[in-house]
């Protein structure tokens, strides 16, 4: 089951074509086959991105998914409980911070389930027009992430259940 495009982007559903074409070349530089020759996963990562920037940098293509999409009727319940998509960010930490462990407050940006439709997409009158009836809204949030004590250059932590909300009420990605 292929992710939302929106989400492949990080962008909101609300995004101007000018903020999809910067989040296509932002990740387009970092998962460039180019750069990641030998990355099997970066090339993958690269043509959902590719396939996602064609899909809603076109208006006429946009607005067919926007109203379709690709979950529909039966495959819906399907997607209720898939897990939510990983959230990667980056720190930056000083020597001391390295040497002592520190525990880092960040604001990250992700995929939150809606509030206003309790995470379903649909409201009494149709679709939900606050997460454009994807049940997750993009928001900001302030995450805790204790860094342990040696931590190397380009280590990666992992903070259960704190990446973007699952579709649908899906439980969220690490």
């Amino acid at each position: 089951m292929r992710r939302d495009y929106y989400a492949v982007l990080g962008i909101a559903a609300t995004a101007p074509p000018r903020e999809v074409r910067r989040a296509y070349q932002r990740l387009a530089r970092q998962y460039s086959p180019d750069v990641n020759f030998w990355d099997e996963r970066a090339r993958e990562l690269f043509e959902e991105i590719a396939e996602a920037f064609r899909v809603l940098a076109d208006p006429a293509a946009r607005q067919m998914y926007d109203r379709y999409g690709h979950v529909t009727g039966a495959d819906e319940a399907l997607a209720a409980g898939r897990r939510g998509d990983d959230v990667h960010t980056v720190v930056d930490l000083t020597f001391a911070e390295v040497v002592r462990g520190a525990n880092v407050r960040l604001d990250v940006p992700r995929f939150s389930g809606c509030t206003a439709c309790g995470a379903s997409g649909t409201v009494r009158e149709g679709r939900c027009s606050a997460c454009v009836g994807r049940g997750v809204r993009r928001v900001i949030e302030p995450v805790s992430v204790a860094v342990p004590a040696g931590v190397d250059s380009g280590a990666q932590i992992r903070v259960a259940d704190e990446g973007n909300a699952g579709p649908f009420g899906g439980p969220a990605g690490i």
